[in-house]
C-alpha cells in the first residue's frame, strides 16, 4: 500500500512471522525489489538468515539497548547477539 501511494520509505515489523520457507524466499525477493527501486526499507526481523541476506547494515537491540551495529554477517558471530538471540550461555 505504501508503495502504491508513492511512499519512499517502509518499515516492516516481523514480516516473515508465520511464513513458510518458500513464502520467506518470496518475501525476500519482494523486499529486494523494493530496495532496488529506490524505496528505503527498515526491517525489524528475528529471522536472522532472512535479515542477514537482505540487510546492508544491521543493528541488534537487547531490551531496547543497542548491542551490535555493523555488517550483517558479523552479527552472526558476535557473542552479544548470540547471547541475546540464540540463547548462548552468559
Amino acid at each position: 500500500m505504501a508503495c502504491a501511494n508513492g511512499g519512499s520509505f517502509v518499515l516492516l515489523d516481523e514480516p516473515a512471522a508465520g511464513l513458510s520457507k518458500d513464502e520467506r524466499r518470496i518475501l525476500g525477493a519482494l523486499i529486494t525489489g523494493l530496495a532496488r527501486s529506490g524505496v528505503g526499507v527498515m526491517l525489524v526481523e528475528h529471522d536472522l538468515d532472512l535479515a542477514i541476506g537482505l540487510a546492508d547494515m544491521a543493528t541488534a537491540l537487547e531490551r531496547g539497548v543497542p548491542i551490535f551495529s555493523g555488517e550483517p554477517v558479523a552479527a552472526r558471530t558476535d557473542m552479544r547477539v548470540s547471547e541475546a538471540f540464540l540463547g548462548a550461555a552468559r
